[in-house]
């Protein structure tokens, strides 16, 4: 299963990647344990986690 945690509200909407349903795509708080306890709770064993560059780009 792929799910996408996002910060930002609302979420995008990554179905043209093939993350569907929509509740796949699942909001986080910023607070890093509320995070872990969402990746956890789903099963997540391989997370994916794009960089940024110190511009603020990807």
């Amino acid at each position: 299963m792929v799910f996408t945690f996002q910060r930002e509200a609302p979420c995008a909407d990554y179905g043209m990647f093939d993350i569907w349903p929509y509740h796949k795509n699942v909001q986080v708080p910023p607070d890093a344990q509320q995070v872990a306890e969402a990746m956890t709770g789903r099963g997540v064993n391989v997370l994916l986690v794009p960089t940024v560059n110190p511009e603020g780009q990807l």
